[in-house]
Order: C-alpha cells, then sequence, then structure tokens
C-alpha cells in the first residue's frame, strides 16, 4: 500500500473521531469555517479596514488574493483527493475506510491540497498581526521593552490557535486531511512574510509600485492562470477532475456551490488584482477624516451594490458569468481602495470642523 493512501487513511481516521467526540460543534465549526472562507475577506474584512486604513484595506486585499490564486495553482499542480469523496472511491476497490459524515459545508469542488481557508486565514492574520505590532506596539512610547516583546509574542500566540481552530473546522467538516491543512499554513505564512512583512523588498516594490506596473503583473497573474488550465487539457488531465468528483459523491446538491470552484477563484484574483493596479500606488497613507463609523457604513454600502450587482449576473453563458464577475471584483477593489477615500476627504467632517473650534478658544500663551 502506498504512503499517500496510509496518509489518507489516518486522516479520514482522525476526521471520523473528531467528528465522533464532537457530535453537537456544528455551529462553532460552522462558524469558524465561514469566517475564515477567502470570500469572507473579500466581502467583510478588506472593506471593514477599509473604512479605517487605506493601507491595511491594500494589505488584506492583496495577502488574500494572492494566496488564493497560489492556492489554486498549487491544488492544480498536487491534484490531491478531498476526504468526502477519497472514503467513497476507495470503497469501491475494497479497501474499508471509516464513514464521514457529510454536512452542508463539506462539498466543496476544488482539489483538496493545501487548504485554501487555512492558507488564506494565514496570511490575513499575519497581516494583521503585522499591523498591530508596527503601528500599535512598536510605536507606543510608554511600553517598555520587555512588554512589547510580550505583546509580539501574544500575537503569534493567537495567529497559531487561530490557525489550530482554522484546521479543526475544516477536519470536522470533511473537506481537509490533516497534513493539507499544515501545508495551507506554511504556504499562508509565505504569503504573508513575502508581501507585507516590513523587512521584504516585494512588500516595498508592490506598495510604491505605479498603476502600470502592477496592471502588467495583473495581466500576467490572468495569462499564468490561463496558461495553467489549458496546460492541463494539452496534457489530457480534465481541470474539472475534482468537480466531476464532488458532483459524484456529494449526498445533497445543494449543497455544492459554483464559488467553491477553482475556476471562479480565479476569476475572482484576477478582478481583485486588477482593481488594486488602478487604485496604486498605495503607499501613501490616506488620512481619512470624520468617524470610524460612518466611514466603514460607506464601505459596507459599496460592497452591498456590488453584491447585489453580482447576483443579477445570469449563469446561462459561462463566458459571460465569469467576465462580468471579474469586472465587478475589479471595480469593487478600485472603489475601496481609491474612490472611498477621495469621497471620505471631500465630505465636509462635523468631528473636524469642531476641533478647529477647540484650537481657536485657547488662552493665548502667557510670556
Amino acid at each position: 500500500m502506498s504512503v499517500t493512501r496510509e496518509l489518507y487513511k489516518f486522516g479520514a481516521s482522525s476526521i471520523a473521531s473528531l467528528q465522533s467526540r464532537l457530535p453537537n460543534s456544528d455551529g462553532f465549526f460552522f462558524t469558524i469555517t465561514k469566517v475564515s472562507d477567502p470570500a469572507y475577506a473579500f466581502s467583510v474584512l478588506v472593506p471593514l479596514a477599509a473604512g479605517i486604513h487605506t493601507l491595511l484595506a491594500a494589505d488584506l486585499l492583496v495577502a488574500s488574493l494572492v494566496a488564493e490564486w497560489s492556492n489554486t495553482l498549487l491544488k492544480w499542480l498536487l491534484m490531491e483527493d478531498r476526504p468526502y469523496w477519497w472514503v467513497r472511491e476507495v470503497e469501491l476497490t475494497g479497501l474499508r475506510t471509516p464513514t464521514l459524515r457529510q454536512t452542508p459545508l463539506t462539498c466543496e469542488t476544488g482539489p483538496g491540497s493545501p487548504s485554501g481557508h487555512v492558507m488564506g486565514a494565514t496570511a490575513v492574520m499575519y497581516v494583521l498581526r503585522e499591523w498591530i505590532e508596527h503601528y500599535y506596539i512598536i510605536p507606543h512610547e510608554d511600553l517598555s521593552d520587555k512588554k512589547k516583546r510580550a505583546l509580539n509574542l501574544l500575537s503569534w500566540t493567537f495567529l497559531i490557535w487561530a490557525v489550530v481552530f482554522v484546521s479543526l473546522s475544516r477536519l470536522y467538516v470533511a473537506t481537509h486531511f490533516p497534513h493539507q491543512c499544515v501545508l495551507g499554513f506554511f504556504f499562508g505564512l509565505m504569503v504573508g512574510r513575502l508581501l507585507v512583512c516590513k523587512t521584504s523588498a516585494w512588500t516595498w516594490w508592490w506598495r510604491r509600485g505605479s498603476w502600470k506596473r502592477l496592471l502588467c503583473i495583473s495581466a500576467l497573474l490572468t495569462s499564468i492562470s490561463i496558461s495553467a488550465y489549458w496546460f492541463q487539457r494539452a496534457l489530457g488531465i480534465d481541470p474539472q477532475w475534482s468537480v466531476r468528483l464532488a458532483f459524484k459523491w456529494c449526498e445533497h446538491a445543494e449543497y455544492l456551490h459554483v464559488d467553491t470552484t477553482p475556476l471562479y477563484s480565479l476569476v475572482r484574483d484576477s478582478g481583485a488584482a486588477i482593481g488594486v493596479a488602478l487604485s496604486s500606488p498605495v503607499h501613501r497613507p490616506q488620512v481619512l477624516r470624520g468617524s470610524y463609523v460612518i466611514r466603514i457604513g460607506l464601505a459596507g454600502a459599496t460592497v452591498l451594490l456590488f453584491q447585489s450587482l453580482s447576483s443579477a449576473i445570469p449563469t446561462q453563458q459561462a463566458v459571460v458569468f465569469y467576465l462580468l464577475h471579474c469586472l465587478l471584483q475589479g471595480l469593487q477593489a478600485w472603489a475601496l481602495l481609491w474612490l472611498l477615500p477621495k469621497i471620505a476627504n471631500l465630505l465636509p467632517w462635523q468631528p473636524r470642523q469642531r476641533q478647529q473650534s477647540k484650537k481657536q478658544k485657547l488662552p493665548p500663551k502667557q510670556e
């Protein structure tokens, strides 16, 4: 028996044990797996960050799209199974496997390795950890070096535990084997360090890149995605093989969703990359005036508008469906990173007027 089959068998047994030991944990693990979905970063975290600081939103968006894009290519390269269909496939060969329970979040359609949820969550958590360290811990003059090291260690501890819970949620819903979650963590950490670490040359390069330079990079990412798809076809490999297995072994058709397919992920990433390029350069700090509530409200309204437009896209023609989704993703990223700061800084915010009036009421300095 091959090493891969033994690894899969051990993973399937671990998943069955987790499901049997925690039978009433659907709500807890479902919430974690939904929050760690790459789509959640695009639709919730990035707009929320856009209301706080434009550079934070750009960091989160770039880390998320690069993590998801590279994850899709790695999945096509490694071509690993998911637990919920692997146990059914090997049963046909006579091998006894544990019974895995399927949930509404189980039937994802892409290949299994590395875990996209773990990889994306790790990259996002690394961005947030770097942001907190370099903008809140290091500049804080009242904190001693010992306290700063303790807070830095605490942020790393939180990141590790967050990834552990995301991994457990992916095992619980039987979408990944344990080793696929481990690979997702390491690849996600690499993406985060490459793109947002202050000592990385790539961080400086993309943040200060002109819109022409980043637009060329976006075109390159899209070209690589298309080439990877057709290269598999040329080798006689069906890029949709995992989708067919998902339809074959998913117990309920309503559990299958188009946004879990590899093609949809690449379309979303290509559109978001174009939006970042059109908003570049993003290294200049955006001083957004007004309350956080109003700015986040503007970002939320922007996302709701684009989600309503997205739900209205017809699904009859695949080419039109993917092209329109790519266009909407690009426009949404551009609106959050470029248009929102312009609107926020043009409106006559009342808080700034009160600050100016307070300054005028200060008594003159005594000589």
